[in-house]
């Protein structure tokens, strides 16, 4: 039989007393959104397939 050993904990109780950043956060500023230039390309109307940055929409021959 395997003799079973407790496993130590990996936390760390954080308390009060400990030091403070020294810039404090405010309430929702890490709800912010984020803007990804990846993500912001530009997209076809009726399909939404990625357009190359080269793209220029057709001519309209009317």
């Amino acid at each position: 039989m395997m003799s079973y050993e407790p496993v130590r904990s990996r936390y760390v109780k954080l308390t009060k007393d400990q030091d403070a950043p020294l810039e404090e956060i405010r309430p929702g500023e890490l709800n912010q959104p984020v803007r990804v230039p990846q993500l912001g390309v530009r997209r076809c109307p009726e399909c939404g397939q990625p357009l190359p940055e080269s793209y220029e929409p057709p001519a309209d021959e009317s």
